[in-house]
């Protein structure tokens, strides 16, 4: 796969590096296939070859590595090489100078592989260098949003249902990929000069069209973009979040989704009873969050007010972790209300009939409005309630609600 310009329709032409720029002899082998199909490197510029468009011709092209920080060779150098058969084709800042013979017959720049591998001394230590200030910026964000998980101070709830799914997992990925791939450009450089030093010449030609090392920097690239760039521009502060897919089939919720049921509730007729809202999401502190709102219909069609104005929105968490359930809880009471919550005892029969327990009920009332924050294990479910029913009563019900 070639990328940049057309080839058929310009005579200038640029390709990324298909492998490691450090891999010195299949970038050789990669820019000699390059002048069989008839481009003629110009020199490299940002990550990129830069080639003519000339005739198909076989050259060979050598990669030396610097010997110390220059922008160029000595001109002196130039000049033998140029007797040898050289011709000298640009340098790439900071790693090679770039060679290249249209001559079969010219002798090799390099005839000991051992004298070849003390010249890379310069380039290994550029290459830590490198190295180590990418391992540094990989440590400075991995200790940035450590220090956001610890220190910050969003609800639980707010990334539960407003963050995107999988952001926080997929930026640790991306920077423990980051780290792996650093550390194979390393192993790659030291096994390069550990074999030259033993007296093993470099292989030529070496394979480069299916470096899968280069395939993964580019998935990576590509998460990052869209984990940090695309998809947050999907957020949203409403509730349920937009972004999340349809829970409901037809006008009903589909199987396995937790909501409080008003027929179950207040006993109303089921066809009195009408859905809106069912929404789902999954996010990875939350494998399962519901979002189910409910509603009686009057049976002359005005509007919502028969049987006692019976109203439900349901809101339910089934959390990665029990331990979660608890910060969740606060968190939704104190979203709720700062005052008016009271918390009741789940040891007394008011709120333990049913099978099973809750971990802990908490009750407010409005006017005709009642709030209920209840949770056992790792479930917590979030109610606004109108209607008949005193859900302080109503303990049994959630509790097998809750149950997994």
């Amino acid at each position: 796969m070639r990328f940049g310009k057309d080839p058929t329709k310009d005579a200038a032409y640029e390709e990324r590096y298909p492998v490691s720029i450090y891999d010195v002899a299949a970038i050789e082998t990669w820019l000699e296939d390059s002048a069989r199909a008839g481009y003629r490197l110009v020199g490299f510029r940002r990550g990129k070859g830069h080639f003519d468009r000339v005739g198909a011709q076989a050259c060979r092209y050598r990669l030396k590595p610097l010997l110390k920080r220059e922008s160029a060779p000595d001109p002196a150098w130039v000049e033998t090489c140029r007797e040898l058969g050289w011709e000298y084709v640009g340098t790439l800042k900071g790693v090679y100078h770039i060679w290249r013979s249209d001559d079969p017959a010219a002798r090799e720049l390099d005839t000991d592989p051992v004298v070849q591998g003390e010249d890379f001394a310069y380039l290994r230590h550029h290459m830590a260098r490198q190295a180590g200030l990418h391992l540094l910026v990989i440590l400075v964000l991995a200790g940035f949003a450590a220090w956001s998980c610890l220190t910050g101070e969003t609800p639980l709830w707010t990334a539960l249902e407003q963050d995107v799914p999988l952001q926080m997992p997929l930026y640790w990925l991306t920077l423990l990929a980051a780290v792996f791939l650093e550390c194979l450009e390393i192993r790659s450089m030291c096994r390069l000069i550990c074999s030259l030093r033993a007296g093993i010449p470099l292989e030529r030609p070496k394979a480069y069209r299916r470096s899968w090392r280069r395939r993964i920097t580019r998935a990576i690239l590509v998460v990052w973009w869209c984990v940090f760039f695309v998809v947050p521009l999907f957020r949203s502060g409403n509730f349920p979040p937009s972004y999340a897919w349809d829970a409901g089939e037809g006008d009903v919720p589909k199987p396995g989704v937790v909501y409080v049921d008003l027929r179950a509730l207040d006993g109303v007729p089921e066809d009195s009873v009408n859905y809106s809202g069912i929404k789902t999401k999954i996010h990875e502190l939350a494998p399962r969050m519901y979002w189910c709102r409910q509603f009686v219909e009057n049976p002359d069609g005005t509007g919502r007010v028969g049987y006692a104005d019976s109203y439900a929105s349901t809101a339910y968490y089934r959390l990665l972790f029990p331990a979660l359930a608890p910060v969740l809880e606060k968190d939704l009471l104190a979203r709720t209300t700062r005052t008016g919550m009271s918390k009741l005892d789940v040891e007394t029969p008011m709120t333990a009939q049913g099978p099973g327990e809750l971990d802990s009920f908490w009750w407010r009332s409005a006017g005709s409005w009642q709030t209920v924050v209840a949770s056992r294990g790792r479930n917590v479910l979030y109610l606004q309630y109108a209607g008949p029913t005193d859900l302080r009563t109503a303990g049994g019900y959630f509790a097998e609600l809750l149950a997994e």
